[in-house]
């Protein structure tokens, strides 16, 4: 790895200069090639590799991050296919350290990162990894993009974040590593290193960010700076032609206000309870239902139970109810 270091305007040096002036040794150090020992030692020791980035508008997250993603899957890869040698000097067969620790829990196989493993937002992510999970395709290992993940609010949004945030700790034995995208801070979903985007260098194809080490403590989270990380820009045209799609078919649903996966799945159920014939079921005169609310929001939470849907707050369940017998009344009567 080059140990350069980016040329810096005067104006970039200003902006910079509180933390050139707190941490001369670490500003002057180039962390790459610690950065990538980092990623080999959470693959080695079977850890979750999270990373946050962070920065402006155009300021190269995305990239970054996709530089990142190709580069985990290389060496994940590389060691499920030839082990690895370990600080004792032994050869370890990482394959078999990790079946015996999951004892066949879930699929033990060489991972991709594409574009289907970028998602739009921890919304997507979570959907997703309950669908893999449900159909038994989840990968050890695997490596995700949450994009430009949103601030979100309105119904269920606080227990949708309170979901995700028990998945990370739950599928940790899993291993499903993130990289993490918000441009206006480090996301604190467990991420040991965070990168803020500074500069794109693009006659030497490559963007620098400063690498900061995410450490929790009693008192809070500690965000200590270790030097700079230089990114190259990947080789993987294809990929990136692809995303580029995808994420333009994102930016046209923003514009266009659709309407968050949350609020979608809502309906979804609701017009699912609406023709079942257990929810739906009239009383002897025909006139009304024969289940009270509470009765058919019991018929949800039994579907929550059988997992024919996913959980909701108990606000939400009677918006859901409230949704389905609009919908039953209209075809019933």
């Amino acid at each position: 790895m080059s140990s350069k270091l980016p040329h810096l305007s005067t104006n970039e040096m200003n902006i910079l200069w509180d933390l050139r002036t707190n941490n001369p040794r670490q500003f002057y150090t180039n962390v790459t090639s610690f950065f990538v020992q980092e990623m080999k030692k959470y693959v080695y020791h079977n850890q979750v590799f999270r990373v946050s980035i962070m920065g402006e508008t155009r300021s190269g997250k995305s990239e970054a991050g996709q530089t990142i993603g190709f580069k985990y899957r290389d060496v994940f890869n590389d060691a499920l296919k030839n082990g690895y040698i370990n600080s004792r000097g032994q050869v370890v067969d990482f394959k078999e350290q990790v079946e015996s620790r999951l004892n066949g829990a879930i699929k033990v196989e060489l991972i991709d990162f594409n574009s289907e493993k970028i998602m739009a937002s921890g919304s997507d992510y979570l959907y997703k990894i309950r669908d893999l999970t449900r159909d038994d395709n989840l990968r050890f290992g695997q490596i995700w993009q949450i994009d430009e993940n949103r601030e979100k609010s309105g119904l269920g949004s606080y227990t949708e974040k309170q979901e995700s945030d028990n998945m990370n700790n739950i599928i940790a034995k899993f291993c499903q590593c993130e990289i993490w995208i918000q441009p206006r801070r480090f996301t604190d979903s467990n991420t040991p290193y965070g990168i803020r985007m500074f500069k794109k260098d693009m006659v030497n194809r490559c963007n620098w960010g400063l690498l900061y080490k995410i450490e929790m403590n009693p008192e809070g989270i500690n965000y200590n700076f270790l030097g700079w990380l230089k990114l190259n820009l990947h080789s993987e045209d294809k990929h990136r032609m692809e995303y580029e799609v995808k994420k333009n078919a994102w930016i046209k649903a923003e514009m266009e206000g659709v309407v968050d996966d949350r609020l979608k799945l809502r309906h979804e159920v609701a017009k699912l309870l609406s023709a079942d014939s257990d929810f739906t079921q009239l009383n002897k005169k025909g006139t009304n239902f024969l289940r009270s609310k509470t009765q058919q929001v019991a018929i949800l939470e039994r579907w929550i139970m059988e997992r024919k849907c996913q959980n909701f707050n108990e606000l939400e369940k009677s918006t859901i109810i409230d949704i389905a017998r609009d919908l039953a009344y209209k075809d019933l009567f």
